[in-house]
């Protein structure tokens, strides 16, 4: 229960992760390596802190593919098919726990930019465009500006649903192929992203 182990442990994690002394055979192998051994820590700091403060109700802001809890249903597009496979994310760490208690939400657009608010040169902007194949691309059809789909509830009514396979761009902007209703519970729906924008304490941009 003494914080300052905990933050020790942390430190370890970060250690491991940078400075890590095994050779992958691939990039891929050293990924799934980075991330698996990321998120896995980032979930255990949700326990640590659920477990003091059972009663309290959790919002974690991250990124779509670290909130995913069921990732290996994406078929990944830019290199091993089955590279989703390799690795457990944060969402997936705490759906095998908590159960029904969690409700991951994807947040995803069909047209606009994104970029992290970072002055980091290899931070490139990433321009969004739905294909025609996607449920972004037909959600636009649709004349949506914003929305929701509460996948559980689809698949309550339907479960079928669960096993149907469709495009999406709810992994960093990049169509890909999956049982996207077994990966979040819900989708929120904006139609045009625009770029984050950081500002400091003084207010500047």
């Amino acid at each position: 229960d003494n914080f300052f182990f905990y933050f020790l442990e942390n430190l370890i994690t970060h250690v491991k992760m940078n400075f890590n002394p095994n050779t992958f055979s691939n990039e891929d192998e050293e990924t799934a390596y980075y991330v698996s051994t990321r998120d896995q820590q980032m979930a255990r700091n949700l326990i640590y802190f659920k477990e003091r403060n059972p009663n309290t109700k959790i919002i974690v802001w991250l990124a779509n593919f670290h909130g995913a809890t069921n990732l290996k249903e994406v078929t990944f597009v830019d290199g091993d098919p089955n590279m989703y496979s390799k690795f457990i994310v944060f969402g997936e760490h705490l759906k095998n726990i908590y159960s029904d208690k969690i409700y991951s939400i994807a947040t995803t657009s069909s047209r606009g930019f994104s970029k992290m608010p970072y002055k980091t040169k290899s931070i490139e902007e990433v321009k969004i465009l739905a294909p025609e194949e996607s449920l972004e691309f037909e959600l636009e059809k649709q004349n949506y500006d914003f929305g929701f789909i509460d996948f559980n509830e689809v698949t309550k009514n339907n479960p079928k649903k669960r096993d149907e396979k469709f495009n999406s761009i709810m992994l960093g902007h990049t169509n890909q192929n999956g049982k996207w209703l077994k990966v979040f519970d819900g989708l929120l729906f904006i139609k045009e992203n625009e770029i984050d924008v950081l500002v400091n304490n003084a207010g500047e941009y």
